[in-house]
C-alpha cells in the first residue's frame, strides 16, 4: 500500500479469519459531481489491491468507458459535449400523448390550462438526458483505469444478463419524470420558454445531486428508506419483492467475491451504493468481519 489512508462512509473494509481482506466501495449510478469516481480512484490508489472486482459484465465496462468520455467512438458525440441548454431553434416539435401524473420534483406553480398536440419538450428532455449519461459509468471507468495502471486483474462478477449500467435506467426514469412534469405545466400555461425549461431541468439536476449526496453519506439508511417508500406508496408485497430481489443479487455478488478471493489476499469491490449494505451483510454471513470505513482497515 502507498501509506495514505482514505476514510469514507461508503467504504467497508472487511477481513476473513484466514487474513483475506476485501474493501467494498459503494458508488452512485448517476455521479454528477464525480464524487464516486474520485472515491474509487483514491481508495484503489491507497489500498493497492491484488484484484479489482466489478458488478456487471465486460459490456457494461465498455459502456462506462464511452459514456464517461474515457474512450471515444468516431461519429459519436460525447455526452459531456452536449449543449442541451442551447438547442437549434429550428428543431421541430414532436407529437405528444397525454402524460400520466406522478410525484413531482420540478418546482412549478399551477396556471391556466392548455393542451398542445405538439411540443419541443420531449426533444429538449432527450438532449438533457443524453447530457446526464456523461455522469454514468465514471466509477467503473475509474476502477478499470486504476487496475490497468497498477497492473492488477479485473474480475466482472455479473450477473451475466446485467449488461446495462444501472445509471442508464436511472437517467431514463429521470427523463420520463421531467418530461411528464414539463408537459403537464405546458398544458396549464401554454408553450414554455427556453429559459423556463432550462431552469426546471437545472432544478431537477439539483434534486439528483442532493439524492446522491444522501446515498453517499448513509447507504444503509437510504436503502431502508427506499424500501419503506415502496411499502408506503405501492404495497407491502412490492416492498417485499424489491427487498428479496436485492438480497438475491447481493448473495450472488458476495458469492462471486468469496470465490474470487480464494486466489488473492487483498481485493476491492465496486458496487452500486444501494447494494452496498446487502453485500456487506452477505459477506459477514460468509465469514468476513467488518473492521472499518477506511482503506487501512483501522478505525479512524
Amino acid at each position: 500500500r502507498n501509506g495514505v489512508s482514505v476514510t469514507h462512509p461508503n467504504l467497508v473494509f472487511m477481513k476473513a479469519t484466514d487474513g483475506r481482506e476485501v474493501l467494498l466501495i459503494g458508488t452512485v449510478p448517476v455521479d454528477l459531481d464525480e464524487e464516486s469516481s474520485k472515491l474509487v480512484r483514491d481508495a484503489l490508489n491507497a489500498l493497492r489491491p491484488e484484484v479489482v472486482m466489478l458488478e456487471g459484465t465486460p459490456q457494461a465496462g465498455v459502456q462506462a468507458m464511452i459514456s464517461s468520455g474515457r474512450w471515444e467512438m468516431r461519429g459519436l458525440r460525447k455526452p459531456n459535449d452536449t449543449d442541451w441548454m442551447n438547442l437549434d431553434p429550428e428543431l421541430p416539435p414532436v407529437e405528444i400523448e397525454e402524460a400520466p401524473k406522478k410525484w413531482r420534483f420540478l418546482p412549478f406553480l399551477s396556471g391556466p390550462g392548455g393542451a398542445p398536440e405538439r411540443s419541443i419538450v420531449p426533444v429538449k428532455v432527450s438532449f438533457w438526458a443524453y447530457h446526464l449519461t456523461s455522469a454514468v459509468g465514471g466509477n467503473i471507468a475509474a476502477a478499470v483505469t486504476a487496475a490497468a495502471n497498477q497492473g492488477v486483474p479485473l474480475r466482472f462478477l455479473g450477473p451475466k444478463d446485467n449488461g446495462m449500467l444501472q445509471g442508464y435506467a436511472q437517467v431514463t426514469a429521470f427523463a420520463a419524470q421531467a418530461e411528464n412534469e414539463l408537459l403537464e405545466e405546458e398544458r396549464r400555461k401554454g408553450q414554455l420558454s427556453v429559459d423556463a425549461m432550462n431552469s426546471a431541468l437545472q432544478n431537477a439536476e439539483k434534486h439528483i445531486r442532493k439524492d446522491g449526496e444522501k446515498w453517499l453519506q448513509d447507504a444503509r439508511g437510504e436503502s431502508n428508506r427506499l424500501i419503506e417508500m415502496i411499502r408506503d406508496k405501492i404495497s407491502d408485497e412490492s416492498a417485499g419483492n424489491a427487498l428479496r430481489m436485492m438480497q438475491e443479487l447481493a448473495s450472488f455478488l458476495a458469492d462471486g467475491v468469496d470465490k474470487t478471493m480464494q486466489d488473492y489476499h487483498r481485493g476491492a469491490v465496486v458496487v452500486s451504493v444501494d447494494k452496498l449494505p446487502y453485500v456487506q451483510d452477505k459477506l459477514e454471513q460468509a465469514g468476513f468481519l467488518y473492521l472499518s470505513q477506511s482503506t487501512s482497515g483501522r478505525q479512524s
